[in-house]
């Protein structure tokens, strides 16, 4: 069995149309079923589809809603593999997630610090809102360091 795994990037609907149509049919798709676009593509896809809910939410230590409909994608794909539940359970409160990716660093004198490589405007703007949602009573200072990509 051939694995696909998309996590909608919305920027890049061509893109993802065509990865889409390059399943095969012993393929199978993990897809966001809250997404009103890819639910449309997933016509397009000769393997086997498997909707996760953006609304599951599993423990974890992770910030953002990105991380966690990575987590939900993830959790579907373990499932449809055969994983059995309580390792998956354990694995997901475990993870720490990626390096620089809302990665705290450190907490002193209620200072938190984070590190997070996003270098779009719009993956920017994501990791803003997930500061801001998970310390909702704390003010956010921001250091941007421009990197060339």
């Amino acid at each position: 069995m051939k694995l696909s795994l998309v996590i909608p990037t919305y920027n890049e609907k061509e893109n993802i149309q065509k990865l889409i149509q390059k399943i095969p049919t012993d393929g199978f798709l993990v897809y966001n079923s809250g997404d009103k676009y890819l639910k449309k593509l997933v016509r397009h896809c000769a393997g086997q589809t498997f909707p996760y809910h953006q609304t599951t939410t599993y423990p974890n230590s992770l910030l953002g809603d990105h991380n966690q409909a990575n987590i939900n994608a993830a959790v579907t794909l373990s499932q449809k593999l055969g994983i059995d539940p309580a390792i998956i359970k354990k694995t997901v409160k475990n993870y720490r997630g990626l390096k620089r990716r809302l990665e705290i660093i450190k907490s002193v004198n209620h200072i938190i610090f984070i590190d997070d490589f996003a270098q779009s405007a719009s993956r920017i703007s994501a990791t803003l809102q997930a500061v801001k949602k998970s310390f909702p009573k704390h003010t956010i200072k921001v250091f941007l360091e421009a990197h060339a990509s």
